[in-house]
């Protein structure tokens, strides 16, 4: 409020933050403006330089919760001496103001600003209500502060990491000070501590380890551990829903941080109560309702972020445990597949070395012995294949490949079983349909269907294999008219360990036809089961996209190969298997190649020398040191007269793989192989040698 003058009126001006009492003993008299400030919206307090007040306004005698006028201000407020005011009050004295400063006050919370001036030896204070604005500023704060907690508590960072950044944005934002204690086993931990004064925080950490915070140890812990806030001042308990603290030890923990009161939420989860969140505020700091209300929303924000991080935590730990049982069953089946492949290949290999002999090659025995090694190959292949498409590890090795390349390829794989069961096999299919394909995964699509066809029709039945173009799209159809499927069956028959029989008489794992779904699909096509029912048949189609006419470049293959190995190619021949070994190589030696036969590591080192083989044939599974560490020795000791590696081995999985591929192997071959493709390999490796 001030005073002007304007054509001899004096007139006032109410909110002028300038008021003097200068200006108002120049227009009138002290008691005439004593009598005009009575009324004033403002509280207004007139004091002796001494601190006796010699007036009080309306407004001020409401406000205040003490007698003051005639008495000193000093001895009815003895903390006024050295606060704010304290300070003002001498300022305005030697100053003659104006002297402004904020703060609130506690008995009514009112926040306020103040304004003293003096004239001679009386000090005016005119008291601003800030209250309304400062609480607005404060909702504003909260809602923000709200807002940035959830950014925070849903950033994925460590939980107690999480919890440690909270701290910081409660503190000084919504409170004077911030804890937070979470389970371990039965007990609580102090997880983090923040204080608007730095020095104190120290003492938060103290009093948690003089008095812990245990389940059953007070009556407030028991009521915030059961899930209830619990509000706790140092003096007013009767509020409804608060609690005093009355008990000696929570008592004690609020005076020594100089706290006035304190709220205590709990961390609750769907399921259990993670820990404790406790807010505290000082005497100087407005605190109602309201600040009740977002701590108990900030705490159930943090319990939702604890159990999200607890499930994350849970699911972490579930896919490890899943992914070490995935990473076993690898290992396990990387060791069956070795294992049986190994005992496989000389079993190969002396079909093959009796096939040639005129007086055996017709035998029923050997045709029945090649048959069910064929059978027992891919039973394995198939196991192996699955463990692949489930790990997402099938890796495809395209190039532009007839259609009838593979069907003739897949017939010549299901050949024993159509011959057995003397079927009549017609096939149609065009030398035209080209397609963007790895030709033995081609292959076996459809000899895997064709197996099945020759499987489930009765002995004498009719298959057609058969092809047609739609389009972009090239469609080949394998049919029978065998026992048929019923159409509640179709849907499931894709499935891995799916069978048209249950009861599994006729053999088999039920694993072909979720491979042949498997690669068709990494072939960008689609097989679909038709069938009008039981004893009607059974069609099956593959739906493939074709290859545009000018990309249909057929591989060049070798006419030559018998010619080229008898050229006097150096082999060397490493594999502990002796039986293994002794066939191989006894039937390679036959082909014209020069086989020399090593059973270790070590052994081979010795021979490679003085050998200079040009191509080096090696298991992996070795004793003393492994393929693919001997093989990198031989390179070593060589240098550029290493010969060509090639790894023959029972282990086929992409970890393998890619180990021989960075030790400089050329071809990786997995057991058990046919004389006639190695030696095909061989002899590409002696022209490129050449």
């Amino acid at each position: 409020m001030g005073l002007s003058r304007a054509r001899g009126e004096a007139r006032w001006l109410w909110g002028d933050p300038d008021l003097t009492f200068r200006a108002v003993a120049e227009e009138i008299s002290k008691e005439s403006a004593y009598r005009a400030l009575r009324h004033l919206g403002d509280p207004v307090i007139g004091y002796a330089a001494d601190g006796t007040c010699r007036y009080l306004n309306e407004a001020a005698a409401a406000t205040l919760t003490r007698p003051l006028l005639g008495l000193c201000v000093w001895e009815v407020y003895p903390d006024l001496r050295g606060s704010d005011f304290g300070e003002a009050f001498e300022e305005a004295l030697r100053t003659h103001g104006p002297v402004r400063y904020r703060s609130r006050y506690a008995p009514t919370g009112m926040e306020y600003e103040a304004t003293l001036v003096s004239e001679g030896d009386e000090v005016v204070v005119v008291f601003r209500d800030l209250t309304e604005m400062a609480e607005n500023a404060r909702r504003t704060r909260q809602v923000a502060a709200l807002a940035q907690a959830s950014e925070l508590l849903a950033s994925g960072l460590e939980t107690e990491a999480v919890l440690r950044e909270l701290m910081r944005l409660v503190v000084p934002e919504l409170a004077d000070w911030c804890a937070v204690d979470l389970f371990e086993g039965e007990r609580l931990r102090r997880i983090s501590v923040a204080d608007r004064d730095p020095t104190r925080v120290a003492i938060g950490y103290e009093l948690a380890e003089r008095w812990p915070v245990e389940p059953g140890r007070s009556s407030v812990t028991r009521r915030v551990l059961a899930g209830e806030v619990v509000v706790m001042r140092q003096s007013d308990g009767s509020s409804s829903g608060e609690q005093a603290a009355r008990e000696p030890e929570d008592l004690e923990r609020i005076r020594r941080l100089g706290l006035e009161a304190v709220i205590a939420c709990p961390l609750s989860g769907p399921e259990r109560v993670f820990g404790v969140l406790c807010f505290g505020f000082e005497g100087t700091r407005r605190f109602d309702d309201t600040d009740v209300t977002v701590a108990r929303e900030l705490a159930r924000r943090a319990a939702t972020a604890l159990h999200l991080a607890n499930v994350l935590r849970q699911l972490r730990e579930e896919r490890d445990r899943a992914e070490e049982a995935v990473r076993v069953k690898d290992d396990f089946l990387a060791v069956l597949g070795h294992e049986l492949r190994n005992p496989l290949a000389p079993i190969r290999t002396a079909i093959e070395v009796l096939a040639e002999d005129p007086r055996l090659s017709s035998a029923p025995e050997l045709a029945i012995v090649d048959r069910q090694l064929r059978h027992v190959t891919q039973l394995v292949d198939d196991l192996l294949d699955v463990s692949r498409i489930t790990r997402g590890t099938l890796e495809l090795m395209r190039e532009p490949t007839a259609v009838a390349d593979a069907v003739r390829a897949a017939i010549e794989m299901a050949s024993p079983l159509v011959e057995q069961r003397r079927h009549t096999l017609d096939v149609r299919v065009s030398d035209d349909a080209w397609v963007d394909g790895d030709p033995r995964r081609l292959a076996q699509i459809f000899a895997n269907l064709l197996t099945n066809a020759a499987r489930y029709t009765p002995p004498g039945g009719n298959l057609t294999v058969a092809s047609r173009g739609e389009g972009g799209w090239v469609e080949v159809l394998v049919r029978d008219d065998g026992r048929g499927i019923s159409p509640s069956s179709l849907p499931r028959l894709f499935r891995a360990f799916a069978r048209v029989d249950p009861e599994g008489t006729d053999g088999g794992l039920g694993l072909g036809l979720s491979i042949v779904r498997n690669l068709v699909e990494k072939h960008g096509g689609q097989v679909r089961l038709e069938s009008e029912g039981l004893g009607r048949g059974t069609t099956a189609v593959v739906r493939l996209p074709l290859l545009a006419p000018e990309r249909r470049v057929r591989r060049r293959r070798s006419s030559s190969v018998d010619r080229l190995a008898k050229a006097g190619t150096r082999l060397l021949l490493v594999d502990d298997n002796e039986d293994a070994a002794l066939l191989l190589a006894s039937s390679l030696r036959r082909r014209g190649f020069a086989v020399t036969v090593a059973h270790d590591g070590p052994a081979a080192l010795e021979l490679v020398e003085q050998l200079a083989p040009h191509v080096a044939i090696l298991d992996l599974g070795l004793p003393v040191m492994d393929g693919v560490e001997l093989g990198t020795r031989i390179r070593e000791r060589l240098g550029d007269g290493a010969p060509a590696l090639v790894a023959l081995t029972g282990y086929g999985q992409r970890g393998a793989r890619e180990r021989t591929a960075a030790a400089g192997f050329v071809h990786h071959l997995v057991k058990p192989v046919q004389i006639a493709q190695l030696t095909e390999l061989l002899a590409g490796l002696a022209r490129a040698g050449q």
